[in-house]
């Protein structure tokens, strides 16, 4: 009898370790082949839509005051940036080598859609020639002290199941990614280590800068001498 008993016990333990694999299986299988959309709540993130984003970014006191609208948006933690620098400025797949895609980010960013354990650090010596030449020549113009390392600037790769990224124009005609094993650049303060005119701002009008507070960017836009060149804040569409 006891026997019995422990072969039925043994039984109905492999039941549930199958039951749990499988379960495990079907939700892995739908989190990677479902619609970006359906993977991720991005409800109440918004994006700025400009008039005329280029002499807001061309004029330095209307470049400053989009930076103060920034820096008060990012002191409230809502600020947010995911930008696949790949879909704008090329990278050979031999620069890339491992890595699928270089995105540009800030912990707001991951904290929100992924988690920082995910990331472990990497050494820019160890990136391949082409990617240091990138992120060297960029960091020069896009950062405030004008280095190819600038400070508050660390590289990682990524070890998640799949990370939440915006292209350029995300919304505007190209699709959010799931980015399988990207190299991920963190700026840990965007306005204090990017600069206005030459990042920033732009980023902010092809949807890789959005917020996740309507309401106190509104507030903040409207205060500002950079209202005249705003259609309007709207919601970010994940197509």
């Amino acid at each position: 009898m006891e026997q019995k008993a422990g072969l039925k016990k043994n039984i109905i333990i492999a039941l549930i370790a199958v039951c749990a694999i499988a379960v495990i299986a079907i939700v892995g299988k739908h989190f990677f082949s479902a619609p970006i959309s359906e993977k991720y709540n991005i409800e109440g993130l918004v994006q700025i839509a400009y008039s005329d984003i280029d002499t807001v970014c061309d004029t330095p006191e209307l470049a400053a005051e989009g930076g103060r609208v920034l820096e008060a948006m990012q002191e409230s933690g809502k600020l947010l940036i995911s930008f696949v620098a790949d879909s704008a400025i090329q990278i050979t797949k031999e620069g890339l080598g491992e890595y699928d895609h270089l995105v540009i980010t800030n912990p707001a960013w991951i904290n929100q859609y992924d988690d920082m354990n995910n990331l472990v650090p990497v050494g820019y010596d160890s990136l391949s020639n082409e990617l240091q030449r990138f992120l060297a020549d960029h960091m020069k113009v896009w950062s405030v002290d004008e280095t190819e390392y600038p400070d508050g600037m660390s590289i990682y790769e990524y070890t998640g199941k799949g990370l939440l990224a915006f292209p350029v124009n995300v919304g505007y005609g190209a699709s959010a990614i799931q980015a399988k094993n990207p190299l991920v650049v963190i700026i840990d303060n965007p306005t204090e280590t990017m600069k206005y005119a030459e990042f920033l701002l732009p980023m902010t009008s092809s949807g890789n800068v959005v917020f996740t507070d309507a309401a106190l960017l509104e507030e903040e836009i409207k205060e500002s001498d950079i209202a005249p060149y705003i259609k309007k804040v709207e919601s970010v569409i994940m197509e």
